[in-house]
């Protein structure tokens, strides 16, 4: 086992707090890089390697260096000296909680903090380090064989939940390593993990009501309410939580505003307009005056109404829709209905995509499935089997 004992030095680099090693000079005077931060001492013991933090004070440091070694050749338990603490280092914990304050300062939404939260403290978990500054690619990667590990969380009556059927867990280890990385970036530690690290999931395909399912839909509504909300989701391709949000005074001369309220505002802050139909701004108008709240989609309370979810699928249940049946779904059959009526970027600006990558993701997939589409591929099939059925070479 080797009895040596390794000076590091951490140094301030632009953003990010590399550790060199110190180098000493042949009076045994050490090479102090004036960028450096705080000091650690390198050495392997029982065979594993060991970084320990021992803080700025160069002669407690070296002083340090020559205990340990000189525990190392006695086979004396080394231990860590308390005394030895790195004052300008930050601990991974307080620093944790520090980007959640920020989130909630930049005015986030509530959800998304919480998916950051979630990420991050089960990173912390994972993560033996101390300090911010110790964490390298191989804690990610950790973390990665970390998440694979845990059983699936309990319900919130404590009983265990079985592993689900569906899905693509590795699309959820993506993000929450994506999270991570941006928590570490907000600290100085960018660019750890290259694109091809990450944990790979296959892209879902978009999924959408085919015309032939949407009379079905409308077919099994129970009620006015229902076919209301139907008309709504698919003419004006809004998600759930700004369909519970929205009140009649957002709509003025047939445009509706999608806008941020005081107790909410939707995905990013992307305000939009979006014109209706004569037909659904006659039906707004006729449940306005009936309506005890300003609510367009009220709850029984007159509050927004946020299971309108659970009302997609029940209507689903009744037409024998089984996969799928959700509220985002409508929103995409919105998006793929306007995908021949005008051009991609109005989509995305109608759809609040942030990029134009998104909507084309919608629109590819319904141009593949498409009559045109399918016209084109029987007439391509049809040229192709001509062409090779024709003679080779010189028919002469």
């Amino acid at each position: 086992m080797a009895k040596s004992v390794t000076v590091m030095q951490r140094i301030k680099a632009g953003r990010t707090y590399p550790l060199i090693r110190v180098v000493f000079s042949k009076n045994g005077k050490p090479k102090i890089d004036p960028r450096a931060t705080s000091f650690y001492l390198r050495y392997t013991l029982d065979g594993k390697r060991k970084c320990d933090a021992v803080g700025s004070d160069l002669d407690a440091v070296l002083a340090r260096k020559i205990e340990i070694e000189s525990k190392l050749r006695t086979g004396a338990s080394v231990g860590i000296n308390p005394t030895l603490v790195a004052p300008n280092l930050i601990r991974i914990t307080g620093a944790a909680n520090q980007y959640f304050e920020n989130l909630a300062a930049r005015g986030l939404d509530i959800k998304t903090i919480h998916t950051y939260r979630v990420a991050v403290c089960d990173f912390v978990k994972s993560c033996s380090k101390t300090f911010v500054e110790d964490i390298d690619k191989q804690d990610l990667f950790n973390y990665m064989a970390w998440l694979r590990k845990q059983p699936p969380a309990p319900r919130k009556d404590g009983t265990p939940r079985k592993r689900r059927k569906s899905g693509d867990p590795e699309r959820t280890y993506f993000n929450k390593v994506g999270h991570v990385a941006i928590f570490l970036k907000a600290y100085g530690k960018s660019g750890l993990l290259r694109k091809s690290e990450y944990p790979q999931f296959k892209e879902k395909p978009v999924n959408w009501y085919d015309e032939d399912k949407i009379p079905e839909l409308y077919s099994h509504c129970e009620n006015s309410d229902e076919t209301f909300l139907l008309d709504f989701v698919f003419q004006t391709m809004m998600r759930a939580d700004e369909l519970a949000y929205i009140e009649y005074g957002d709509i003025r001369d047939g445009i509706l505003n999608i806008q941020n309220k005081t107790n909410w505002h939707p995905k990013k802050h992307h305000q939009r307009q979006i014109r209706l139909g004569k037909e659904l701004l006659a039906s707004v108008a006729a449940r306005r005056k009936t309506a005890t709240s300003t609510y367009i989609f009220p709850n029984r309370v007159g509050g927004p109404n946020k299971h309108l979810l659970r009302v997609i699928e029940r209507i689903a249940k009744r037409a024998g829709i089984t996969d799928d049946a959700t509220l985002h779904r409508a929103r995409r059959t919105s998006i793929t209905l306007y995908s021949g009526e005008t051009n991609p970027q109005t989509i995305q600006k109608l759809a609040g995509h942030k990029d134009l990558r998104t909507t084309m993701r919608y629109l590819v997939a319904y141009e593949a499935n498409s009559k045109q589409m399918q016209e084109a591929t029987e007439n391509v099939s049809k040229r192709l089997k001509s062409v090779k059925n024709a003679p080779v070479g010189d028919a002469a």
